[in-house]
């Protein structure tokens, strides 16, 4: 003791520093190892629940299917695009017909009993390839959980790529369809590059390179952080309390008027875009669970009904058409599947999964006749195949968009 007090003021804080580092180097490693581990039980969980279908981080998407991503179990095997259907060859006859269509998850086929071939883009071929008929490719553009917004944003991506003769995005009179929340994709472009906003707004112009390569290093590396990104890039600011929206009219909450305007934006710029590729366009009109049954109607009308002033004695057309007259009001030329929808809910056992949220096997075939439907009843494939005809594609496909 008397020795520690006789050493120098230097020598004393040396020795404390010491013992304190001494102490907290093994808490540090402890931590490191800890966090090491939750991160690698982090990515396994969350390679088992997205069993790698997707890319995450895309500035104008948020999400997007994973080109070339397979699960025999479903046997899924999507194209160089991400499109869950057959590639298109590289001896594609330049004057096929293509249809393309984007929504979500019951476009794409999710569900236990979905395996690839039986999704309706293949039934669908096969009800358009008669004898007589023109070729025929259908495309199925849909994705896991995107809005109406991010469908058409993702069509107009891939009009170059994929060169479709008619173009259609699916929506219903729901949230997750109609309020896309375009603040959860918010970036700023910085010498040709996208930057989160955030990241721009907090660093000097000067860093901003220097913190995205740390932030893609760290995404590639951690699953923690590629988890947190990703719930960035998903995650919106609309408010509490919209989870069962049905859309009726223009919403008062300024966040949803504002997310609702942002699908209408969208669905616009797609429009022109295939106006200038000559590319014809259709909104389908899809009504969704609620609408199905009279039982799940007057469910939804007593939980919610007072909360959007809808009454009781509303009819379940009552937010299908008042969406049709929207879009038509905007110029679309609008699908309504309904017929084939009602059908749906009359034998909802017989077309829906056990999930009762996607459909089935017979419901894939059902929504693909109403397709089919909708097509003849404008006589669609033989004026698209004298357009095709008039013009046939210098290239089987084109480059997978950047």
């Amino acid at each position: 003791m008397t020795e520690i007090l006789s050493k120098s003021d230097a020598e004393l804080v040396a020795q404390r520093r010491n013992f304190v580092l001494a102490r907290l180097l093994p808490i540090l490693a402890g931590i490191a190892i800890g966090f090491a581990i939750v991160d690698r039980i982090v990515a396994a969980t969350d390679t088992v629940a997205e069993e790698g279908a997707f890319r995450y981080g895309d500035p104008l998407l948020g999400w997007d299917n994973r080109p070339g991503f397979e699960n025999p179990q479903f046997e899924t095997k999507l194209d160089r695009f991400g499109f869950r259907n057959e590639e298109i060859p590289d001896d594609a006859d330049p004057k096929e017909i293509r249809i393309a269509g984007f929504g979500a998850s019951r476009l794409y086929g999710a569900g236990n009993e979905i395996v690839q071939p039986k999704c309706w883009n293949y039934v669908l071929e096969d009800l358009l390839r008669r004898d007589d008929a023109p070729s025929v490719r259908v495309l199925n553009g849909g994705v896991m959980a995107y809005s109406a917004s991010q469908a058409a944003l993702r069509a107009k991506l891939y009009l170059d790529a994929v060169e479709p003769d008619l173009v259609f995005v699916t929506v219903s009179a729901t949230m997750q369809f109609l309020l896309d929340d375009k603040e959860a994709r918010r970036f700023v472009e910085i010498d040709g590059e996208p930057v989160p906003k955030s990241i721009a707004d907090a660093w000097p112009r000067a860093l901003v390179p220097a913190v995205m390569a740390f932030k893609e290093f760290a995404g590639r590396n951690s699953a923690i952080v590629a988890r947190h990104n990703n719930r960035e890039m998903m995650e919106g600011d609309l408010p509490p309390g919209v989870q069962s929206w049905l859309y009726f009219d223009e919403p008062e909450d300024p966040a949803m008027r504002r997310a609702l305007r942002t699908t209408w934006d969208n669905f616009l710029e797609l429009r022109r875009a295939c106006d200038e590729r000559g590319v014809e366009l259709r909104i389908a009109v899809v009504p969704t669970t609620e609408l199905l049954r009279p039982v799940a109607w007057q469910a939804w009308l007593e939980e919610n009904g007072a909360r959007w002033g809808v009454p009781r004695s509303a009819s379940r057309r009552a937010p299908i058409d008042h969406l049709i007259q929207r879009l038509r009001e905007l110029g679309f030329e609008v699908w309504d599947l309904s017929p084939e929808t009602n059908r749906i809910g009359r034998e909802f056992r017989r077309f829906m999964s056990a999930d009762n949220g996607h459909w089935n096997v017979a419901g894939h075939a059902l929504i693909a006749e109403g397709l089919a439907r909708c097509l003849a009843e404008e006589d669609a494939l033989p004026r698209l195949a004298a357009e095709r005809a008039a013009h046939p594609r210098p290239r089987p496909y084109g480059e997978l968009p950047r």
